[in-house]
């Protein structure tokens, strides 16, 4: 066995793919299956999907002092997020008050950058956190970590303004818990799933790629194969995706997934969508994605769980790889369309919620109670630092 192989042998492993077995006229997909059908994951969470930020109930601001033993409680929201009081954070607040009748307080962020600013604001149910350029305040990076009265956590995390390209949202309750990121395969790993089982065996790429039309998809260096297939168009996701769209830089995935912890004697319980498009421009133009992936979905994972865009077909038609098979001498297959792939996910929500779709399609603002509080807690600052003659402040 070269080294390579051994490689190959010990990434398998390690991360338990599964590869599907051919046999002549039927196709062995994994046996194991785990019934999400009866649960519903997002039902908890219907509403806080189908709001966007406009149209959320903005609370009132109050500015006043606050007593210093409910600063110092307010405090533990910054430890809470990985920061240290005096350290990260100034000690004392730039401003304080009341948020919807409860206290709040802002700490600048002092020392972390050059050439932004930034702001966090405590409340007593979590926290929001907001890093801008100081000659564009309408440009940076948000963070929010709530608490709802009946238990529900959210965090959203998205860029500021209009050039917004990733966007995090994570929704929990009774251990129960709803992701969704959307963003661009920038690093090795994030496109993880798309690269390394794309195919449904790497026994049979020639007669994969020549059944389906479609370029064999491979992780890392591939020179080896090449070699060996020169024949059929071999490459990377992400050269793969350049080859189809001069104009693609990195190739855009969107994921969601449901997750249930362990509970007594149950296991923890997960099952998850992904998106695959060429670009962000793709996605904002409402293009079909290139690849669809599913995990603990119809007792699918590894290699049974992917689903490609046979463009030369027209419309929305995707190989299930679960289904690609020999009978008759002959490589065949099954096809779905997208709707019966999302379909595949039973009661779990398959699309990005409206907030997070929002934020990419329109960009991210800041709610406005919490901008009228950054806006004047950066006033508050400037006004230390100019003269008289030129205290005027910024404006959100």
């Amino acid at each position: 066995m070269s080294i390579l192989d051994k490689i190959k042998e010990f990434i398998n492993k390690i991360t338990s793919k599964k590869t599907l077995k051919l046999e002549e006229g039927k196709v062995v997909a994994p046996k194991e299956k785990v019934d999400f059908e009866k649960e519903n994951f997002y039902k908890p969470f219907r509403q806080i999907l189908q709001v966007t930020e406009e149209e959320k109930v903005h609370n009132p601001v109050s500015f006043e002092p606050i007593s210093n033993d409910k600063v110092e409680e307010l405090y533990g929201q910054i430890e809470e997020k990985g920061g240290r009081v005096g350290w990260t954070h100034s000690e004392v607040p730039v401003v304080s008050g009341k948020l919807d009748d409860k206290n709040f307080i802002c700490l600048k962020r002092p020392g972390a950058f050059k050439e932004k600013i930034g702001e966090t604001i405590c409340l007593e149910n979590g926290y929001y956190d907001i890093t801008t350029l100081k000659d564009d305040i309408n440009k940076g990076s948000y963070e929010e970590r709530l608490t709802a009265e009946d238990g529900t956590t959210t965090y959203f995390s998205a860029g500021l303004g209009k050039d917004n390209e990733r966007v995090r949202q994570v929704i929990s309750k009774d251990g129960i818990s709803l992701s969704e990121v959307a963003e661009s395969a920038v690093m090795y790993g994030q496109a993880y799933d798309f690269e390394h089982f794309a195919q449904p065996s790497n026994d049979l790429l020639e007669e994969y790629a020549k059944a389906t039309g479609l370029p064999v998809i491979l992780a890392g260096d591939v020179s080896n194969d090449l070699k060996k297939k020169p024949d059929i168009p071999i490459d990377g996701l992400i050269n793969t995706m350049r080859k189809m769209d001069e104009k693609v830089v990195f190739p855009y995935i969107v994921t969601i997934e449901a997750m249930k912890e362990a509970k007594d004697d149950e296991p923890a319980r997960r099952k998850t969508i992904k998106y695959l498009y060429s670009s962000l421009e793709e996605y904002k133009s409402n293009k079909l994605p290139k690849m669809v992936y599913v995990d603990g979905v119809d007792g699918r994972t590894g290699n049974s769980g992917m689903f490609r865009l046979l463009e030369d077909k027209g419309g929305d038609i995707y190989i299930d790889n679960s289904t690609f098979r020999k009978e008759n001498g002959k490589y065949v297959y099954d096809t779905k369309a997208l709707a019966q792939i999302m379909e595949l996910t039973g009661a779990m929500y398959p699309k990005l919620s409206k907030r997070a779709k929002s934020a990419i399609m329109e960009g991210t603002k800041l709610p406005p109670e919490i901008a009228e509080i950054y806006s004047k807690a950066l006033k508050i600052e400037a006004e230390k630092e100019r003269d008289p003659e030129e205290q005027n402040g910024q404006e959100i």
